[in-house]
Parts: structure tokens; C-alpha cells; sequence
């Protein structure tokens, strides 16, 4: 329960902030382009490396103090290290909403959308197995999922009975850290790419 919401706060914290601004620099964006200042590429390019600091920052003060707090036996560097990739993950979701939203009411309306469920089939609430088979494949696409396993498998990495039932309750495999950790990569690229091609799509028809 202390691992989820140590993620949740991660999730959200990155994510709430995007979706809310990004419709607001868009119409900046579109004159721009329009202009023949930039395009999406570079435009999405220095967005991303002016998120990454801001994000590790972020997540960095929430997991050292949920850290301390709650006496957690994970290896912190990849307990934080999972969290910085949730919170990057979540904000390509935002941004992606961003981009298909018109108004800053629609990207609030597609917020909960999104990630809401998430928290059901992330595997926390409910375990994998309660879950409807035909709906046991959206795992492979949730960023909440993969980064919490990677959660479990540092804090319990230890190979006793206890900790093996945990994980197995989870639907968490050993040895699968680099998987887990290769797919909230890819995510990363698919949310932020798919945004890139709407937004382009946008200031074509903007011009």
C-alpha cells in the first residue's frame, strides 16, 4: 500500500501539471510554426529535456521522504529510479492528451480517462488474476504496472517464501527488471510520438 501511493503521488504529480498547461501553449506553438520558427520536433525535443530535471526533482523529494518515512528496504536508486520513469511516462500520456484536446476542459475530462484505470488494473486494488482475461493485456501498456513491479522487485528482493507470494500475488516475475524497465522506455516514445504526429497534423490544418 506505501509503495502505491508513493507512485500514485508520482503519477499524478507529473501528470495533473502537463495536461492543465500544455493546452495553453499550444496556440503559442501553432503561430510559431506557422511563422516558420520551428517545427514539432525540436519544439517537443526541448520540452522533454526541460521536463527530465524537473521530473527527477520532483520525484527525488518524494521518494527520499517516503523513503525515510516509512522505513521502506528498497535499493533507492532503483526505487527512484523507477518512479522517475512513471513520472515521465504519465506526463507523455498528459502531453498526448494535450495535443488531441482543443480547450484545457477537454484535457480535464480525458485526465481521469487515462489514468483512473490505471489504479484498477495496475494490479494494487484488485490482483491480476480477479481481472477479466480479456482485459489482462492492458497491463503491458500501463505505466503504473511496470513501475510498480520494478517497485516490488527492489523492496522484495530478498528470495524467501513470503516475498515470492507477494510477488506472485502481483503478477510479478525476478529477472524481468530490464523488460520493465524497456517498456516504460517505449511508452515513453509511443505517447510522446503519437502527440508529436497529432500536434503536426493540427498545424497543418492551423495553416
Amino acid at each position: 500500500g506505501g509503495l502505491f501511493n508513493v507512485m500514485v503521488t508520482s503519477m499524478v504529480g507529473c501528470a495533473q501539471p502537463m495536461a492543465l498547461s500544455f493546452p495553453f501553449e499550444r496556440p503559442v506553438f501553432m503561430k510559431e510554426h506557422t511563422n516558420g520558427l520551428y517545427d514539432v520536433v525540436p519544439y517537443f525535443l526541448s520540452k522533454f529535456f526541460v521536463e527530465i530535471p524537473v521530473v527527477m526533482c520532483q520525484t527525488l523529494l518524494g521518494v527520499s521522504i517516503s523513503y525515510l518515512l516509512m522505513a521502506l528496504q528498497s535499493q533507492f536508486l532503483m526505487l527512484w529510479t523507477a518512479n522517475f520513469l512513471l513520472g515521465i511516462a504519465s506526463a507523455s500520456i498528459a502531453i498526448m492528451l494535450g495535443c488531441i484536446a482543443n480547450r484545457v476542459s477537454d484535457a480535464v475530462e480525458l485526465f481521469p480517462l487515462a489514468f483512473i484505470p490505471q489504479l484498477v488494473l495496475g494490479g494494487f486494488l484488485i490482483q491480476m488474476d480477479q481481472v477479466p482475461k480479456f482485459l489482462r493485456w492492458v497491463k503491458w501498456i500501463c505505466p503504473l504496472k511496470m513501475a510498480g513491479n520494478l517497485c516490488l522487485l527492489t523492496e522484495f528482493r530478498e528470495d524467501t517464501p513470503a516475498n515470492n507470494q507477494t510477488l506472485s500475488d502481483n503478477s510479478v516475475t525476478r529477472g524481468k527488471e530490464w523488460l520493465y524497465a524497456t517498456i516504460l522506455i517505449v511508452m515513453i516514445v509511443v505517447f510522446r510520438t503519437t502527440g508529436a504526429l497529432i500536434l503536426k497534423r493540427k498545424a497543418a490544418h492551423f495553416m
